[in-house]
């Protein structure tokens, strides 16, 4: 029987290849005989291993047929065999609008200079094989793709195939398919051989329908790593906001407790009550009778406020029994059981949190992590007195992110801080996931608006 199938894949992705991917593939009625993995052994990168996976299907398989070929940080749509039975043409199973901005709504049948480029899911006419060697080796319009420092590195096979679409096929017709057959999962899986860290802007697909699959398999892959969900540890939250954002306070609470079970949630709040019910696990703590800073201090400002800073002191203000608590911005919407954050390890550590996208603002080391979603380790915060310092350094120095920045400032270069995956807080700047446990709608104004980026999971519980 031919090959159908390719799967390429790196040495540190063969686990997920074996245990999760091709096992997919078979329930879905694939044979293994029609799957050829194809693993990057010599670790020569994705360009270089491409093109020898290229020389292989030029010297062992029939022009007349065409072979899927597949990443290995992908996770396939229910329907997928049925989907690529039926196509035997060039066409892309596979679009992220960070990959495909140009030509991210041209779906069905395109040219190819319309074509998309992501490369996680493609059809490729066997025929196609050793034309492309040879354009490789002498491209007519000189090596320009050469220009492209990423190339030199290993990178850059996409790119590249569609130029040499671009050249020797430029009036076939390329299918772009929707629903897509792939979802790109590397935020779950870890580096490649070239980028060897956690991605921290997910690039997944635009046109995705089985959510429950990434949820299941979220899991199974959490599990496999120990991070398991289920967790009999009592479990508390904590909130604190000014008396603007009560609206909004109850909008997030709603979804907190609908997916986790919480022992108690904590809401440092300006008053001694909410204009509204709060559920009996709900304790409110009245800020403003015992603030953590002065009236007037280095960061006084209309933004940076006490309910700000009490995201440093929870040590001093929850009561003593409570050795880990999940602090909250109020501006987000809980998706997911959050149970698998109390199996994180804190050993030694303040804090768990998601490592954000700043730029070049990493001023205390290679991880700057977003304050709107925390996991605080008090017990070693209490013994370190963290509280203490990084509340007499908000008194008598300025500071950006005011919370956030001393968090970072002492915990990162002295390695007290954990990352935890990207689902578990998901901002607007960093990129999505198609299986958000948090979504944060950090810096986004009026985010419950409609037309706002992922209104959607916020008016769900309005």
């Amino acid at each position: 029987m031919s090959i159908r199938y390719m799967i390429h894949a790196c040495p540190q992705r063969m686990w997920y290849v074996d245990e999760f991917l091709l096992p997919s593939m078979c329930e879905q009625g694939i044979k293994e005989s029609e799957v050829h993995v194809w693993c990057d052994t010599e670790k020569v990168g994705n360009l270089k291993s491409f093109i020898a996976s290229m020389v292989y299907v030029r010297d062992n398989l029939p022009d007349n047929e065409c072979v899927w070929h597949l990443q290995d940080d992908v996770i396939i749509s229910a329907d997928f065999k049925t989907v690529a039975d039926r196509i035997n043409q060039m066409a892309y199973g596979f679009s992220s609008a960070r990959f495909d901005k140009r030509n991210g709504n041209n779906t069905g049948l395109q040219l190819p200079k319309e074509a998309w480029e992501s490369f996680q899911c493609v059809c490729i006419p066997n025929s196609y094989a050793a034309e492309y060697l040879y354009w490789f080796e002498h491209p007519p319009t000189g090596n320009r793709f050469y220009l492209y420092p990423w190339t030199n590195e290993g990178k850059c096979d996409d790119t590249i195939w569609k130029i040499f679409l671009r050249d020797c096929h430029p009036n076939d017709l390329v299918l772009n398919v929707t629903p897509n057959m792939v979802d790109h999962i590397d935020y779950l899986l870890g580096g490649s051989l070239i980028n060897t860290d956690w991605r921290k802007f997910p690039a997944v697909s635009s046109y995705w329908k089985d959510w429950e699959r990434i949820r299941k398999l979220n899991r199974a892959i959490d599990e496999r790593n120990g991070l398991k969900y289920e967790n009999n540890d009592p479990k508390y939250a904590c909130y604190s906001l000014r008396r603007n954002y009560y609206p909004h306070l109850k909008v997030s609470l709603a979804s907190l407790l609908h997916h986790t079970e919480f022992e108690k949630v904590f809401l440092l709040i300006e008053d001694d009550e909410l204009p509204y019910h709060v559920p009996s696990n709900c304790e409110i703590i009245n800020y403003t009778r015992n603030p953590v800073l002065p009236i007037f201090h280095a960061n006084s400002s209309d933004f940076h406020t006490n309910a700000c800073a009490l995201r440093v002191a929870h040590g001093r203000i929850l009561p003593d029994y409570v050795d880990r608590v999940l602090a909250l911005d109020v501006d987000t919407i809980i998706c997911d059981d959050l149970s698998p954050l109390w199996n994180v390890d804190l050993t030694g550590k303040w804090f768990a949190g998601v490592s954000e996208l700043m730029g070049d603002y990493h001023p205390y080391g290679e991880d700057y992590y977003n304050g709107g979603v925390i996991l605080h380790n008090l017990k070693q915060q209490r013994a370190d007195k963290a509280d203490e310092q990084m509340i007499q350094h908000l008194i008598y120095f300025k500071v950006l992110y005011l919370d956030e920045e001393v968090l970072n400032m002492f915990a990162v270069p002295n390695g007290k801080a954990v990352s935890i995956p990207t689902r578990y807080n998901e901002c607007w700047c960093d990129g999505y996931t198609n299986d958000p446990a948090i979504v944060h709608y950090c810096s986004i104004s009026e985010w419950w608006k409609e037309d706002k980026p992922r209104s959607e999971y916020w008016r769900e519980w309005m």
